[in-house]
């Protein structure tokens, strides 16, 4: 179990890092988390609004990460990207045992190849 607890951290060290130094890009990064503040802002928390429309790209469930993620570290470009973050390092986490299962099935199945001894000539 501790295995799994560094490797999850690490995951998440590697995905979080410099995420704060780059503002946030793309058409739909801006919005969701506009919609995240505004969902803060007006306390209310089962439909989002964007620029005062209503806003259903997403299941409610991700703004209210980003809120409690502005809560935890107050808003700004972090806080916005830090629940994507946290998800995706828990989905490669999930990837790890299937790997590892399928790794040692080829392994059992394709035994490694032996190498054949060169005799020195005299």
């Amino acid at each position: 179990m501790r295995n799994y607890i560094v490797l999850f951290l690490g995951c998440l060290l590697l995905h979080v890092a410099g995420t704060s130094s780059l503002p946030l890009i793309d058409r739909d990064e801006p919005r969701f988390a506009e919609a995240a503040r505004e969902m803060r802002e007006r306390a209310d928390f089962i439909v989002p609004y964007f620029n005062n429309q209503f806003r259903f790209d997403k299941p409610p469930l991700t703004y209210w990460f980003q809120v409690a993620s502005y809560r935890l570290f107050g808003e700004n470009d972090f806080a916005a990207r830090f629940p994507k973050r946290g998800s995706t390092s828990r989905k490669i986490n999930r990837l790890h045992p299937l790997i590892h299962s399928v790794t040692i099935y080829m392994a059992d199945r394709n035994p490694p190849l032996e190498v054949p001894q060169i005799q020195p000539t005299e």
